[in-house]
């Protein structure tokens, strides 16, 4: 480690730091030079509105095809249908779904608090979702009492769903440090929101300390600032601040490339001789890369621009690993994507598939697709089988590890549904007249019969129903990732396109497909304003689609004079 290090400068204290051995894996390479930086924040900011061929390769960065800041750049009309297309563009569009601006927050204060007090536990508190109870236990933080449970609430809902953060027995021993206070902010707010409500004047109060720690003009731009940033995203999200969301994105991808975290060494300059604490540097660039996929996925509002980072990160290590802390030398993407051709399978942790499919997600971005037949659609579909077939029998024969659900396998494949559903919906048969005013989508040729349905068309109800199909794990969907909602959503659209055709018949299973959707989206927005939204979007199109199932079924079985 340099010396002096990076806390001492700050705290203006002589530098005493013994270095640890830890982890070593021989001479350190010299860091990127300033003008190599430069030059990668330079090939990130200025991308240009222009798509990639056909023979992009999946290794390695594309042709940049979108600008940095703001939303993607309007383009000339063409005859081809682009990711974003009319036919799928507005389902989670804030023209769809008026996500207009909004103040802050509203000041009303939360009447049902998701925890329950219980006397009996040190802090007062314990968890429950869905059936699942957790009591967390307290440690001494040097915060108030509250401040406590809101950070156990983080780590009990969020954290396994997005582990970039330490592990809390390990950023305990950080928690002193003036170096994480916005990040500590960051993780009370949200964990807040799954106690009270993200309108009540505490929930308000962490909000405002978080956002005003990471705004400070003298804050350090470092990993830890990266990881509060994050935070805030993912809470933001869900409580429908798209603005704010837009601006903290665009910081975060133009900040990961001037402090160089989307490369290896940087796990290693920064990571104290901690392998933990490298290991969480690499899970913060490959979470942001995550979460910039899925946002431009679901959001269609922005561009997936870290897909055009070149990048050296390591993948993460499986997920019990690093809760433990017990590191193991890290593996390089390139081994991943060649795997496939060597004698033995080779397994990677499940973080790792799931770093694939956000790729698929810029795959399927930059293609140039020209139509229901355009060889594109077969080269991506042949990307999604070719994940699947090429799993290893682990992470292949189910979800579970044991009794504990793979949270990042469960992503995995969430993803994949999706992309599934925006790659072949637009050139489905589905009639989406009843869904327009949710993905506000030009109307397809909807099929006469089951039996003319094309392969779109199919693939597009079998990806939404294995989306469905992921709600009934014995598991508290307050435990998922929130962009699982949008998922729930998209799946939802697909459905309803489906019950609309007058094939169906009104107690098929699609319906209670739709309903098993609704309740889970209504047990998202019991925490999340933007799902309380989505439900109510998703349950009025229902209610319009069952009005005309029934009026179907009365013309076929007329009521007796």
């Amino acid at each position: 480690m340099r010396r002096p290090c990076s806390r001492c400068i700050i705290q203006e204290t002589e530098c005493t730091y013994v270095a640890s051995r830890r982890g070593y894996r021989g001479p350190r390479v010299a860091a990127i030079s300033k003008s190599k930086k430069q030059q990668q924040l330079r090939t990130l900011q200025s991308v240009t509105p222009e798509y990639v061929s056909k023979d992009v390769a999946i290794i390695g960065p594309s042709p940049p095809p979108y600008t940095l800041l703001g939303s993607a750049p309007a383009t000339q009309a063409v005859d081809y249908v682009p990711f974003y297309a009319p036919t799928m563009a507005g389902v989670f569009d804030s023209d769809a779904f008026d996500f207009g601006p909004m103040p802050p927050f509203a000041f009303q204060a939360s009447e049902v608090p998701f925890a329950q007090f219980n006397p009996s536990l040190p802090h007062g508190y314990s968890f429950v979702d869905d059936g699942f109870s957790f009591s967390a236990p307290y440690y001494s933080l040097q915060l108030d009492t509250l401040g406590d449970v809101y950070l156990d609430s983080y780590y009990h809902h969020i954290h396994s769903a997005h582990a970039f953060v330490l592990p809390k027995h390990f950023l305990l021993r950080f928690v002193e440090e003036s170096a994480i206070k916005h990040l500590l902010a960051a993780m009370r707010w949200v964990g807040s929101v799954y106690i009270e409500t993200a309108n009540s004047v505490n929930a308000i109060t962490l909000f405002n300390e978080a956002w005003g720690l990471i705004h400070k003009p003298d804050v350090p731009k470092d990993g830890f600032l990266i990881q509060a940033m994050m935070v805030l995203i993912l809470g933001l999200d869900g409580t429908r601040q798209r603005d704010r969301v837009h601006k903290i994105l665009n910081d975060l991808e133009t900040t990961a490339v001037e402090v160089g975290i989307n490369t290896r060494i940087f796990a290693s300059l920064h990571g104290q001789g901690l392998p933990v604490l490298e290991e969480s540097w690499r899970r913060t660039w490959w979470n942001l890369y995550i979460i910039d996929a899925l946002i431009a996925g679901v959001h269609r509002t922005t561009a997936f621009n870290l897909y055009h980072v070149p990048t050296t990160v390591a993948l993460p290590c499986e997920e019990d690993q690093y809760q433990a802390g017990t590191i193991p030398p890290p593996r390089d993407l390139e081994q991943m994507e060649n795997s496939g051709f060597l004698d033995d399978i080779q397994e990677f942790s499940s973080f790792s598939y799931l770093i694939q499919c956000a790729r698929y997600i810029g795959q399927m971005m930059t293609a140039r697709i020209v139509g229901p037949n355009d060889e594109n659609i077969t080269r991506i579909e042949t990307l999604l089988s070719g994940w699947r077939l090429n799993l290893p029998l682990s992470k292949r024969e189910g979800l579970f590890n044991g009794t504990k659900l793979d949270e990042m396998m469960f992503q995995g494949y969430m993803t994949l549904h999706a992309i599934s559903i925006l790659l072949h919906q637009p050139h489905s048969q589905l009639d989406t007249t009843p869904t327009l005013t949710i993905d506000a989508c030009a109307p397809n040729t909807p099929a006469l019969t089951s039996s003319g349905l094309n392969t779109h068309t199919k693939h597009a109800i079998q990806s939404a129903n294995e989306i469905t199909k992921l709600i009934t794990l014995r598991v508290s969907l307050l435990k998922h990732t929130p962009f699982f909602a949008y998922m729930i959503t998209l799946a939802s659209t697909v459905q309803l396109s489906w019950w609309g055709l007058p094939f169906v018949r009104h107690d098929d299973d699609v319906g209670q497909r739709i309903r098993l959707n609704l309740g889970a989206l209504s047990k998202y927005a019991t925490v999340w304003p933007s799902s309380e939204h989505l439900v109510g979007q998703v349950k009025g199109i229902a209610r319009e689609v069952y009005k005309i199932k029934q009026w179907q079924q009365q013309q076929i079985w007329p009521n007796p004079v």
